[in-house]
């Protein structure tokens, strides 16, 4: 494809061409459509266009001719006919007429009218003559002025007087002569005389009939011509001879909304005057007329098409630039009103609360003030609108006032957030002088600083826990491989009989066996606190799971001398459980008392059902003062002595609350002086699905 520029004005050219004989095509082929020439044939197009152009020959020698011939008679003056005798010559005209008047003397009006000559056309038309036409003549006087002028009228003068105030309207009429109808007798030789608009209308009426089914096929062939070119145009716009990157030229860089609103105003001015053109056909009898309208209708559609080829090649290179949709002047308002917006949007969000809601009660105040006094100037002035005006204003005014309250209430309560901000968590404010609305807010604010002290209090403590944890893990920890490290070197460096060497053997068995417990116990502990733990839930009845554990445990509790108090229900019960994961819990909590407990004390165990929940309740008397809160001693690592002199990890409570909480339950400790209290909740059997369904709903 070539996209020289040599190249590309080729095809301007042939696109104008093209386009230029599909306009006159087109316009001759509607032509032909329009007149009948394809369905009802020549000669009733001949026919047609014979009537309207004889009709406005006869008009027009009625208007010249017929009007001079009768003003001479009326003056009684010599009528001077040479003028038309050489326009109405045959070898000037093909028009034949005669003419009579309606007079009382049938005056007769010479004419070129032949009885004898053969005719192709006749027709007879009755015109109305006008002599002088009626005139109006208006004149303006004071009332002097008008005495004095009436005075001079004729008394036969036709004439009207108005008046308006000082000044008086005087309109004469004056008379005119008679009008008359003039019956003309007309004709068309069926030879043409002369070569004037009837023979040319018919020579081109005549080839165009003969071509119409050519004219046809040219303006078809010549729409394919267009429709190629149009292509291969729009396919090279803005590309350079190697068909590379598209330029923008001048036109492709004004604004494509722009571009588009002025190409469819012209096209749309065009196609409306072209449509006008083609209003005209069927009353144009002659053949300047005619070709006047196909050169104009065609340069219209010239200047249409090349309106409509310039924006698609435009519009294509726009696409292939990808600069269609930036290259907008709405894109660039909306763009410019959306920074702006976004500007004004961020500065409204920096500012002080009292500003924002001030600006907005301006707002609010200006708009409703604007509307008031439009009223007020656009009505009548009234008493009642000026009532009405008045007590607007009042309430503004009133409103206004109310803002004002509202702004100061609302300034004390930003500074006090502000004030608590800083730090100064023992400010209060003054509720008694705010509005009752703001009260509330106010007492939340005043109840800021309680909540931020127990926040704090609370990350404190945690922050002591988590040390506590530190300390405790590397106590633990420590110990155990101290004395392995310490035994294994004394194995290296020293001669041991064996005896001896079974003896360290057997301490660091027992102090590895330590450490891989606490190992164990310390990913169990932080499996059960994320909850990755499998589970395998079923329907356990607790009396029995408890009798089993207490026999489990029957022999430790009479090597500490522990008397165990079971207040057991007459009727067992099924609990929806982890059988498992239940053992370890109930293990953790009977081997503290085996531990802990002073011996020769009572353990208590009750057992209570209640709708949803089991409650296992285990209290037994410390053998070692707790110095620990019972939140504490759920803490990892954390044991009732903090000596750390007996047994354990720590980290039993801990991994006991975490499962009986992944199990649906829970696990609260209580401490009172001495008296240690476990209180274990358990989900009935059955109670588990009215849970789910709660939860789906």
């Amino acid at each position: 494809m070539d996209y020289s520029i040599k190249g590309k004005a080729g095809k301007v050219m042939g696109y104008v061409l093209a386009w230029l004989f599909f306009s006159v095509f087109s316009f001759l082929v509607y032509y032909m459509i329009s007149s009948g020439m394809f369905s009802r044939g020549y000669n009733y197009v001949w026919n047609r266009f014979l009537d309207k152009k004889v009709y406005n020959d006869i008009s027009y020698m009625a208007d010249s001719y017929c009007y001079d011939y009768l003003k001479a008679h009326n003056r009684e003056e010599r009528f001077d006919d040479r003028f038309y005798a050489e326009k109405l010559n045959e070898n000037n005209t093909n028009l034949r007429f005669s003419c009579s008047l309606n007079d009382d003397d049938h005056t007769q009006i010479p004419g070129n009218y032949d009885p004898a000559e053969p005719k192709q056309f006749i027709k007879n038309y009755e015109i109305e003559l006008k002599t002088i036409e009626d005139t109006k003549i208006s004149y303006v006087f004071n009332w002097l002025q008008f005495k004095a002028f009436f005075r001079e009228l004729d008394d036969h003068s036709n004439y009207s007087i108005n008046a308006d105030g000082d000044n008086y309207y005087v309109e004469l009429i004056s008379e005119s002569d008679e009008n008359y109808v003039a019956s003309f007798q007309c004709y068309v030789p069926a030879e043409f005389t002369a070569k004037d608009g009837y023979y040319y209308l018919n020579f081109w009426l005549s080839k165009l009939n003969n071509l119409r089914h050519v004219i046809f096929v040219l303006a078809f062939v010549s729409l394919i011509a267009v429709a190629l070119l149009s292509y291969k145009l729009v396919a090279g716009a803005g590309l350079n001879e190697a068909g590379g990157k598209p330029y923008l030229r001048t036109a492709d860089r004004i604004p494509l909304d722009l571009f588009s609103a002025a190409s469819v105003l012209c096209v749309a001015g065009l196609i409306k005057y072209a449509v006008k053109l083609t209003t005209r056909i069927p009353v144009r009898v002659s053949v300047a007329g005619v070709i006047y309208d196909i050169v104009m209708f065609g340069i219209s559609m010239i200047i249409c098409g090349l309106i409509i080829i310039e924006f698609a090649m435009s519009l294509a290179v726009r696409i292939r630039s990808n600069t269609w949709f930036k290259n907008n002047v709405l894109f660039a308002f909306v763009v410019a009103v959306m920074h702006v917006g976004t500007r004004i949007y961020k500065a409204f969000g920096n500012l002080r609360a009292f500003w924002k809601v001030g600006l907005c009660f301006l707002g609010v105040n200006i708009v409703v003030g604007s509307c008031g006094t439009v009223i007020f100037l656009a009505g009548d002035k009234s008493g009642h609108l000026t009532v009405l005006t008045i007590v607007m204003w009042t309430l503004i005014v009133i409103l206004i006032i109310y803002e004002t309250v509202v702004l100061y209430n609302i300034n004390i309560l930003e500074t006090a957030c502000n004030t608590i901000a800083d730090g100064k968590l023992d400010f209060k404010i003054k509720e008694h002088l705010l509005l009752w609305p703001f009260r509330r807010t106010a007492d939340s604010i005043n109840h800021i600083s309680d909540g931020m002290k127990i926040a704090l209090q609370d990350q404190i403590k945690s922050e002591h826990f988590k040390t506590e944890l530190i300390t405790n893990v590397s106590h633990d920890i420590k110990t155990p491989l101290t004395s392995i490290i310490t035994y294994v070197n004394l194995l290296q460096k020293s001669q041991v009989n064996g005896e001896e060497a079974e003896e360290y053997l057997d301490v660091l068995e027992r102090q590895s066996d330590k450490l891989k417990k606490l190992i164990e116990d310390l990913v169990e502990a932080s499996k059960a606190s994320t909850g990755n733990i499998e589970l395998s839930m079923s329907d356990i009845e607790i009396i029995l799971f408890i009798e089993q554990a207490i026999a489990e445990y029957d022999e430790r509790f009479k090597a500490r001398e522990l008397k165990l108090v079971f207040d057991k229900p007459e009727e067992d019960w099924p609990v929806h459980v982890d059988g498992q994961q239940l053992w370890r819990v109930i293990d953790n909590l009977f081997s503290n008392i085996c531990k802990y407990s002073m011996e020769k004390t009572r353990v208590f165990i009750e057992l209570t059902k209640e709708e949803e929940y089991t409650f296992l309740s285990v209290k037994n008397i410390s053998g070692y003062e707790l110095e620990l809160s019972s939140e504490e001693l759920t803490e990892r690592f954390v044991r009732g002595d903090k000596s750390r002199h007996t047994e354990g990890s720590g980290l039993g409570l801990s991994i006991a609350r975490s499962l009986s909480e992944a199990m649906g339950g829970a696990l609260n400790i209580e401490t009172d002086g001495d008296l240690f209290k476990a209180i274990l909740k358990l989900r009935n059997a059955g109670a588990e699905n009215e849970a789910d369904s709660e939860k789906e709903e």
